[in-house]
């Protein structure tokens, strides 16, 4: 994604409202008040901050010890245009930030799936040095091969991933998974099948003669509200959800 400058600028513009975005980021904020107990002071980390929406909300909802980090340049142009404090860095080289201060928090949302199996290892061992004790760190990451589509090409999508392959990745670290869930659930019957078709466009090489773009749109305001409601419905009634197209992770360090 980091040559896709148009998935970046639909990124920013939609990041606000889209359903997807807007469940996404209240998710996030949601545990982060819960396991902050309400503290605005925590020191707050976005690794691979894209063009800082959750970053902004969080600013706004008065957390002011928010910095981020990305790898691409249109990224962090978009965050220096909302004036949010971040820099230019690669997940891969985290112990940059070793010789600051401690994260109390540290959220990576849909940016795991540029490492490897043992890259994202490391990057948790990595981690470690740059987390307070018992800090926390949370992540999103696409779930589940089933739903590939255009997405995945577009963005750079290596490697779905489900809740196995999280805890493979997290035992032996310094941190335990405390909370790990799919979402969304009921819409992911519709996911499925929008994914599919890309899918079975992609093999029957529609895309040759078409240029290939993500699925990252805002659809019409009556159905994205909808969509929204549904979603955000879901993640309050049911805690814990068994299928989805992303899966939400939760890890504590452990403190020796």
């Amino acid at each position: 994604m980091l040559e896709h400058e148009i998935e970046y600028v639909k990124m920013a513009e939609t990041e606000s409202k889209l359903w997807w975005y807007q469940n996404l980021h209240q998710l996030v904020i949601d545990k982060i008040v819960k396991l902050s107990r309400g503290n605005r002071e925590v020191r707050i980390l976005d690794a691979a901050c894209g063009t800082g929406g959750l970053m902004l909300k969080l600013k706004v909802l008065g957390y002011n010890n928010v910095q981020g980090f990305d790898l691409s340049e249109h990224a962090i142009s978009f965050c220096k245009g909302k004036n949010l404090k971040v820099e230019r860095l690669n997940l891969k080289d985290v112990l940059e930030l070793k010789n600051g201060p401690k994260f109390d928090i540290i959220v990576c949302n849909d940016a795991l799936y540029f490492l490897s199996f043992e890259e994202k290892q490391k990057f948790l061992a990595d981690i470690n040095t740059i987390i307070a004790p018992n800090g926390y760190f949370m992540a999103n990451e696409p779930a589940l091969n089933m739903f590939r589509g255009t997405h995945d090409q577009c963005v750079g999508v290596a490697t779905r991933v489900d809740k196995d392959m999280v805890h493979k990745t997290v035992a032996g670290s310094a941190f335990k998974i405390l909370r790990i869930t799919f979402w969304p659930f009921f819409l992911f019957p519709v996911i499925y099948l929008v994914r599919l078709k890309q899918r079975l466009m992609i093999k029957r090489g529609y895309f040759k003669n078409a240029e290939m773009v993500s699925d990252v749109s805002m659809p019409n305001p009556i159905i994205n509200w909808v969509l929204f409601f549904i979603t955000r419905l879901e993640n309050i009634i049911l805690p814990s959800k068994p299928l989805g197209s992303s899966l939400f992770w939760i890890a504590q360090h452990k403190d020796k």
